[in-house]
């Protein structure tokens, strides 16, 4: 398994669905505003948080198992096992959505609806995350990045479609259900593995509940990390807050997206390399993939410094909270700092075969997030819910971090971090004084500032030769 080259595919496919993601969202609150986005995104959340009780920590019990058996029959068993596993707290999740169907609807303020088509969701999205998992257990890392992007261009595109012909928020609503329908449909069709209409076997069972029941407690904390603040703030807030706040947040994810990447590609190659004692291997991964961890994160975050309001007065066209949704931003993009660090340890400590270490991390962390957001966020709104999310994140990468020093020796490539920190920096001076002659709240004026500060930060980082090398040797070219 070539870990840069299914890194720099996975990438790709990822930039290409987070440029047309973040294009719909800035379409979507101009077109239903931040009110109308909030009322979907709402509705999203619940059918996270609901999926994850439906499948505890299945998806990555997969990923692990199917790395490690031996035949395509070996596969199958681990998928049927898994849907097997699936099937009991889905009928108890539904029957739950169901029995508070009425406040549900009033919750997320879609009405009557709200609870069949949550149901709906959840199912498409268990076998969805089934899928995605066997997929990258068989180390076809370019086949997930396939899926995700069709899932993309598909939701939005549907999206779209239902604005134009006359829909409000119920509208995104449809258009996420028919991308999910199509990442399923492509994960089946991608999928070597096939799942075999047979009583799973016992074994099978014992051995993805006994990875499982470690990986729900990442499962839940990262669930906790994404999402806790959002169903605060829809309990508490204005759905205008809650899309507001959760802007600031999907734009801070783009930024996590090179760690993402590279955690998911990691941990069966580890795996493999663990299996073999090729400890130097994976000391060396690590130190390599914590570089490129970072190098969306440090950038992003200069420029939120300097741009950040206008990010939400041109591009979103939300102006009442502009001022609020930058300083938000700025807050989420420091605690994706910690939070990049957690996916690399975290997948390291996964493909070292830790798992106990990732579920007590995650549970202490949990605990902490739904306890400061709960306390923060009636006080303080969206700054006290992004001031939680900050917390929890640096909690777990500090606590991983530690665990993982008791297996491997941890180093860190000091020159190539430095270098990203002196190229953003000098970024945000140059972009600071551009803004002084350019009007920022223009779109041409934006454009201009925006597209200066990734030329100057570009050129600055591929002028270090440790991160040119690296780029060349996963080009395609």
């Amino acid at each position: 398994m070539d870990v840069d080259r299914d890194s720099a595919a996975l990438f790709a496919s990822r930039v290409i669905a987070r440029v047309v993601g973040f294009a719909s969202v800035a379409y979507f609150t101009w077109k239903v505003g931040a009110a109308g986005f909030g009322i979907y995104i709402t509705f999203q959340t619940v059918v996270m948080v609901a999926g994850v009780a439906s499948q505890f920590g299945v998806p990555e019990a997969v990923t692990k198992r199917v790395s490690q058996a031996e035949d395509v029959h070996g596969r199958g068993r681990v998928l049927t096992a898994a849907l097997a596993l699936s099937v009991v707290p889905f009928a108890i999740t539904s029957a739950v959505i169901y029995a508070i169907a009425p406040q549900l609807g009033a919750y997320v303020e879609l009405g009557a609806i709200t609870a069949s088509l949550a149901v709906v969701a959840i199912a498409l999205a268990i076998a969805n995350r089934l899928f995605i998992a066997g997929l990258r257990g068989e180390g076809r890392i370019a086949a997930t990045a396939v899926v995700e992007l069709v899932a993309q261009l598909v939701r939005v595109g549907a999206s779209v479609g239902f604005l134009l012909v006359g829909f409000d928020a119920i509208g995104l609503v449809y258009g996420y259900l028919v991308g999910v329908v199509a990442s399923v449909l492509a994960g089946y069709v991608l999928l070597n593995t096939g799942i075999r209409l047979t009583v799973p076997s016992r074994d099978s069972v014992e051995s993805l509940f006994g990875f499982s029941k470690f990986t729900i407690g990442m499962n839940v904390s990262e669930l906790a990390y994404s999402w806790a603040d959002t169903l605060i703030l829809a309990a508490l807030a204005s759905k205008a807050i809650v899309g507001t706040y959760e802007v600031a947040w999907q734009l801070s994810l783009v930024t996590l997206m090179a760690a993402q990447v590279i955690g998911t590609t990691m941990m069966p190659a580890m795996t493999r390399w663990h299996e073999n004692g090729n400890l130097g291997r994976i000391e060396q991964a690590f130190r390599t993939s914590l570089t490129f961890a970072l190098v969306l994160v440090i950038p992003t975050l200069v420029g939120a410094l300097v741009v950040g309001e206008e990010v939400f007065r041109v591009v979103y066209g939300i102006d009442e909270y502009a001022a609020a949704g930058a300083t938000v931003l700025v807050l989420l993009l420091g605690g994706q700092i910690a939070q990049a660090v957690k996916q690399i340890t975290q997948n390291t400590l996964l493909g070292i075969d830790r798992p106990e270490h990732v579920f007590w991390t995650n549970a202490v962390t949990l605990t902490s997030n739904v306890g400061l957001n709960l306390l923060l966020v009636p006080q303080y709104g969206m700054f006290g819910a992004a001031a939680a999310t900050v917390s929890t994140a640096t909690i777990a990468a500090i606590t991983q971090v530690y665990y993982l020093r008791r297996y491997i020796d941890l180093t860190i490539d000091a020159r190539s971090l430095a270098w990203q920190v002196g190229a953003a920096a000098t970024m945000g001076g140059i972009v600071y004084a551009l803004g002084s002659v350019v009007d920022g709240e223009s779109i041409p004026g934006f454009v201009a500032l925006v597209g200066t500060g990734i030329v100057v930060y570009g050129l600055g980082v591929v002028t270090n030769g440790t991160i040119r090398r690296s780029v060349t040797r996963i080009a395609p070219w």
